[in-house]
């Protein structure tokens, strides 16, 4: 469930790091957020054992809104799909779902933003033209998907 005025999808999107390459899976806010309680609470808790000091849930908060390996802000993140995670990406790092840009002006949700960026970043990756036919058969697409759902 997408949270109140979010224009955010619910369902997990993956982003990578254009710095380092690192794929992150995308999360709500505040899914990020409940995390960040529970850990604290639990940090509370292991304080009291170990004496272990904790950093607050600013500083737990601000994990989820950078690359996990190099730091980068998530706002340099770009979409890719699940098929485009490689196999090896065991381990992968959570990071709040950054807003994508608009495309040419258009009015274009959340999901369909995602696959256009996602369209643009595998041409980029392959070294092969993105603005071409099929950049237009996909915004097509994406569009008449939009006209028949207010149907």
């Amino acid at each position: 469930m997408t949270e109140p005025n979010s224009t955010r999808p619910a369902t997990c999107r993956y982003f990578k790091c254009l710095r380092c390459g690192w794929m992150h899976i995308g999360i709500q806010p505040n899914n990020a957020q409940e995390q960040v309680r529970q850990a604290e609470a639990f940090y509370v808790v292991a304080s009291k054992i170990n004496r272990v000091t904790t950093r607050g849930p600013d500083a737990y908060l601000e994990c989820y809104e950078r690359c996990y390996w190099c730091g980068a802000a998530a706002s340099d993140f770009i979409p890719i799909r699940e098929c485009d995670v490689p196999i090896s990406s065991s381990s992968i790092a959570e990071v709040i779902m950054p807003e994508l840009p608009t495309f040419r002006d258009l009015q274009l949700n959340y999901e369909q933003k995602f696959e256009v960026w996602a369209y643009v970043a595998r041409c980029n990756d392959a070294g092969v033209p993105w603005d071409t036919i099929s950049l237009d058969r996909l915004l097509s697409d994406l569009l008449s998907d939009e006209d028949g759902d207010n149907d």
